[in-house]
């Protein structure tokens, strides 16, 4: 389903700003069309894609605004300020969110880092930049990479994160 679809699909169905259960458990539709500054929340295990509109998140004093090219990944409960400073009726935020559940992600590290044992680095070297190594991937539901500096086309993962967290080593 494109962009425009799930906007489309919004559209059609909420005409109420608020948060809509989708029927598929852990995925809900929102709209805002009411600018709401940045007020303390705190972020559940979420994953955020916008198709219309911008949300800002603010943490550790660091403004994050993710929009229809960047998307939002939250692998923790984090507090945060957050708000939509941007919103109207005219510009409405739309989007999606999918929760992430704690117990299978926990089940997808195990299942990563056992696969990450059969995989070995060749022996002439490492691997090419780019490519994908489960070796070193270990925990990979608590790092995320942000690929701002990438020239692809997809939207980018805006990953809220504390700074004792390390960023994903693989490179965009």
């Amino acid at each position: 389903m494109s962009k425009q679809e799930i906007r489309q699909l919004i559209e059609a169905t909420m005409h109420q700003d608020g948060l809509v259960d989708t029927g598929v458990d852990g995925v809900q539709m929102f709209r805002v069309t009411e600018a709401v500054r940045c007020t303390p929340a705190v972020y559940e295990p979420t994953l955020v894609a916008v198709v219309s509109g911008t949300k800002e998140a603010i943490i550790d004093g660091t403004s994050r605004v993710y929009d229809s090219s960047r998307y939002m990944c939250c692998a923790i409960s984090m507090p945060v300020e957050a708000g939509t400073p941007m919103a109207s009726p005219d510009s409405p935020l739309l989007g999606v969110q999918i929760a992430l559940d704690a117990r299978v992600m926990t089940e997808l590290a195990i299942e990563m880092e056992n696969a990450a044992g059969a995989i070995r680095e060749p022996q002439s070297g490492p691997l090419p930049r780019g490519s994908l190594s489960l070796a070193g991937m270990t925990g990979l539901p608590m790092r995320c990479y942000a690929c701002s500096n990438s020239s692809t086309t997809q939207p980018k993962p805006l990953c809220l994160e504390r700074a004792d967290f390390a960023r994903c080593t693989t490179p965009c």
